[in-house]
């Protein structure tokens, strides 16, 4: 693991996520905390529907996303990561190619740690070989979680994701968790597109005012060509009772 580690720390770096996308914030749909049903094919397409029918997408609510749940939970035999087929009949490419024909784009979870939070393969030490599936796939949004592996700094594992994005040549737009405690642009602009400004949201208004709070802080970092604080999804309302509800007022 030292070893492993070592080699990661000498990755040529940078220190920029070099593909010119997000100079607006980005907008669209994520899965997390509605259920395992929005995470493939079925669910999602169904979301991508709405967003046509509706006209977010002329909004901009272009990006249709995943996320944990898309997955095997091995890799295959040359170590690339495998969607679960169930979920993806069709397969994850023709997928993703009917969201393009739609005018929309599809985006992937992932975590820059050993696992993801589900205990899922992660990214850490297979940077360049999930990076160049990821773009093989036709996925345009990566999502990429802080799980586990926390005795390695996170600007270096969540920075090598970055650089073997940057390597593929594609667009690919970069979301990360680092759940740095305070504005960092360690851990935010040179890293990514958009950045975690908080751990998960909770579908109650002291968590939007809390949000709100810590937002107003990390202000002064986000920008056009700098990118963009996230302080998590606009939770109406959680599947989770003790989570509560926003009301209509709220």
């Amino acid at each position: 693991m030292m070893k492993a580690s070592a080699l990661l720390l000498l990755l040529p770096r940078c220190f920029a996520l070099d593909n010119g996308l997000a100079l607006t914030p980005p907008m669209g749909f994520n899965s997390y905390m509605t259920g395992s049903g929005l995470s493939g094919a079925a669910g999602l397409g169904s979301i991508a529907s709405f967003l046509v029918s509706s006209g977010l997408r002329e909004s901009g609510y272009v990006y249709v996303n995943t996320d944990e749940g898309w997955e095997s939970s091995n890799r295959d035999a040359d170590g690339r990561l495998q969607w679960d087929a169930g979920k993806y009949p069709s397969g994850l490419p023709n997928f993703t190619a009917t969201l393009r024909g739609m005018g929309l784009k599809y985006g992937i979870y992932g975590a820059s740690s050993g696992v993801t939070c589900g205990t899922n393969p992660g990214q850490l030490y297979h940077e360049d070989v999930d990076a160049r599936t990821y773009v093989a796939w036709g996925v345009e949004f990566l999502k990429s979680d802080n799980c586990a592996s926390y005795a390695l700094d996170p600007s270096v594992r969540f920075g090598a994701m970055r650089d073997a994005l940057n390597r593929t040549g594609a667009r690919v737009l970069l979301s990360i968790e680092p759940f740095s405690i305070a504005p960092d642009a360690e851990q935010s602009t040179k890293l990514a597109n958009m950045w975690r400004t908080g751990t998960d949201i909770a579908g109650n208004w002291g968590a939007v005012l809390d949000r709100a709070d810590v937002a107003d802080k990390w202000a002064p970092l986000a920008g056009p060509t700098r990118g963009w604080n996230d302080p998590d999804m606009i939770n109406v309302q959680s599947p989770d009772a003790a989570d509560g509800a926003l009301t209509l007022a709220e």
